[in-house]
């Protein structure tokens, strides 16, 4: 098929720059469907403490401490009441930048406390803006920069300067990290970086500066892809980076597990001078803001609001607790992908049934996109989702045109041979599931075959001209064949006026000597309407006999090269032939064999006709005839089978006299063939020597 190689070429070109941009930006849609609907369940590290000065906090203090920003003794207060318990780091999410002119001695002291202590680290923000040369401040202003093992210095320009703390602050700093963020090209913040480079320097970013200040002796190491973090020449984080160099960033089910306090609980703490119970010790404290005036909100796949300062946590929390998210290899986007094709493309190649071909790729890929949310859910790995699944659809599209055009005539080719033996409804059914019998060899199956025939047919066609003797042919075929085509039976094929029908084959029936039985008393009844038309028309009427038997036979394509036939052979074959054969010496319109009467008992009443042995079989069998549904049976039509049962069994142990009473009887009362038969048999045997009598009636013709 010709869209599966094209899907291949797709998949190879997926490697190109503008299709492979397509693709990431696709997987990015359905992972940040995974964290919205799925997110593994984990709580962050219980060593981040995010203090927020949210919207709560600038409402209730706004009356005593005035509008943002605050006078600087307040941050002041903040980390002497913090410093009490000996946090790891207290990291600002804030860059304050403007002096407080109208206090400067509080700036001073703020300054002061931040040079006592070595675990306070300041922000700055790297800024793009247009500006000249001689604008940019120099990297030597900026301190603490750090060296990253086998990281290459781009000494690109991508930052043209920097915001930092006002002058006396900065010039207090023990420790610095930048607060910048990248956001993705659809505006969301699903990465942040961990560190900057700035003319020639590289610079940490606040979650480096948090992680690496819970180590004695940090040392920063980039393999590949891959930042190694050692303390003491020991690894102690190896932090996966994205082909820019980004962290990508690991959600949390909910924000609200970290531990956070708001600004204004904790002022009011330091204002009553409340004991800290040693609860900030070792705590990697970030003080930033949630709230919307001071326009640190993020948008992210989980939240359209999402607080900048708990970025940096969920990072921090991730490389501490090495949560991470687990990335299958580049080449598994390939394999899985080429996979689908593949797969997709055997199942519309090799399956035979319809339905298969059409809800197999349905569920491959409904299995594979389960699949990547349970590992993504409770192992967190993310799969790739999006391409295999756009590779899968594009090759199902394929198969369904495929179906479409070119098996479309295959199946009006078989559905054209099908309609000839079996109703359109059992042949649809039979290409639906994918069933197609003019393929099949033989085998051996129990079936139930029914064979009719007109009698005296010849005799008829000599009376009537020969178009006449068509249109009534063709006409009671049309209506004979319809009785065979409701019941579910297969039309094996008409010998001149005769038919010969089975069922269980193709299509599988349980019921299939039920439904055979069926035909041929709606059969009998037909007829009564047929021969009506057939006075009016014709001036004449038809007589049928209707064999029926079930029994084991071989059932396939049966003729040569130039011409297959779906039908039936064997010995119960021809049984049901004989049975046909022997309604005429009944009397009967249908016959039906032993096994037949014992699947069709409970269902049909029917009577015992006698215990006969046919022409060229060894075999002895008993006859019966089907009556009616036992659900619309008469008393007079049980009290014929009860009757005509005991005179039979009268007649079978040898008791000719009693056995002539009833069956005369019988022919009295309900005008009965067989019963009129039996008793000229009777009198037949009364006038021999029945010594060697078995109850068995040989028959030596057909």
């Amino acid at each position: 098929m010709n869209f599966f190689i094209l899907s291949t070429l797709l998949l190879c070109w997926e490697n190109l720059e503008s299709f492979k941009n397509n693709a990431v930006s696709l997987e990015k849609v359905t992972l940040d469907y995974k964290y919205n609907h799925f997110t593994p369940i984990r709580t962050p590290s219980k060593k981040i403490l995010f203090i927020d000065i949210d919207d709560q906090s600038l409402s209730q203090l706004g009356e005593s401490l005035g509008p943002w920003p605050w006078s600087r003794d307040i941050i002041a207060n903040t980390i002497s009441y913090f410093q009490k318990d000996n946090p790891k780091i207290i990291l600002l999410d804030l860059v304050l930048s403007e002096n407080d002119k109208s206090a400067p001695e509080k700036d001073r002291t703020l300054a002061e406390l931040v040079k006592q202590y070595s675990n306070i680290s300041l922000a700055i923000n790297f800024e793009n803006y247009e500006i000249t040369k001689k604008q940019r401040q120099p990297a030597s202003q900026v301190p603490f920069s750090i060296n990253i093992d086998h990281y290459k210095l781009t000494n690109s320009s991508r930052y043209q300067s920097f915001s930092k703390p006002f002058t006396e602050l900065w010039e207090s700093a023990n420790l610095i990290h930048a607060i910048n963020f990248s956001k993705d090209g659809d505006g969301l913040y699903r990465f942040l970086p961990l560190f900057f480079e700035y003319q020639g320097q590289i610079f940490p970013a606040l979650t480096l500066q948090a992680v690496s200040n819970t180590l004695e002796k940090p040392r920063f190491l980039l393999n590949k892809n891959n930042l190694e973090i050692y303390d003491n020449e020991i690894l102690k984080h190896n932090i996966r980076l994205d082909e820019n160099l980004n962290f990508q960033l690991h959600y949390y089910e909910n924000k609200n597990d970290f531990e956070k306090i708001p600004f204004h609980n904790l002022y009011q703490s330091i204002i009553d001078k409340k004991d800290t119970k040693h609860f900030f010790k070792d705590k990697i404290i970030i003080l930033g803001s949630s709230a919307s005036v001071l326009q640190d909100l993020k948008p992210t796949p989980v939240e359209k609001d999402y607080p900048g300062a708990l970025l940096h946590g969920t990072a921090i929390s991730n490389i501490l607790t090495e949560d991470y998210l687990i990335y299958t290899p580049s080449y598994f986007k390939f394999l899985i992908s080429l996979f689908f094709i593949l797969l997709i493309y055997l199942t519309f190649t090799l399956s035979s049934n319809i339905f298969i071909k059409n809800t197999m790729p349905l569920i491959y890929m409904a299995f594979y996109t389960f699949l990547s949310f349970y590992l993504f859910k409770n192992y967190e790995i993310q799969t790739p989702l999006a391409t295999p699944l756009l590779f899968g659809f594009l090759s199902y599209g394929d198969g369904l045109a495929y179906l479409t055009m070119v098996e479309a005539r295959q199946r009006k080719k078989i559905m054209g041979t099908l309609t000839k033996y079996l109703s359109p409804q059992i042949s649809d059914q039979l290409l639906e599931q994918g069933i197609d019998p003019t393929a099949e060899v033989g085998y051996k199956k129990e079936l139930s075959i029914l064979f009719s025939d007109v009698r005296d047919f010849a005799s008829i066609s000599e009376t009537i001209k020969p178009e006449q003797v068509v249109a009534m042919l063709n006409f009671y075929l049309a209506k004979m064949t319809e009785i065979v085509f409701i019941n579910k039976g297969t039309l094996d094929k008409f010998i001149g006026d005769s038919i010969m029908s089975f069922w269980g084959a193709p299509v599988e029936d349980q019921q299939h000597a039920f439904h055979c039985v069926l035909t041929g008393l709606t059969m009998k009844y037909r007829l009564i309407e047929i021969n009506k038309y057939f006075s009016q028309n014709f001036n004449m009427s038809f007589q049928i006999g209707i064999g029926i038997n079930t029994g084991e036979v071989i059932v396939g394509n049966i003729g040569s090269d130039q011409r297959l036939d779906y039908t039936v052979i064997g010995d119960n074959v021809n049984l049901a032939s004989r049975l046909e054969g022997l309604t005429k010496k009944y009397g009967l319109e249908i016959i039906i064999g032993e096994r037949t009467f014992q699947l069709v008992q409970s269902k049909i009443l029917c009577r015992p006709v006698d215990l006969v042995q046919v022409k060229g079989k060894k075999v002895i069998i008993q006859i019966y005839e089907p009556l009616c549904l036992k659900s619309k049976a008469s008393k007079r039509d049980f009290d014929l089978v009860d009757r005509y049962s005991t005179a039979l069994e009268l007649y079978r142990i040898g008791n000719f006299q009693e056995a002539l009473k009833m069956f005369s009887s019988l022919d009295q009362d309900f005008n009965d063939n067989p019963s009129r038969i039996m008793k000229d048999r009777c009198l037949i045997l009364l006038a021999k020597n029945t010594d060697d009598w078995t109850g068995i009636f040989k028959f030596t013709s057909k």
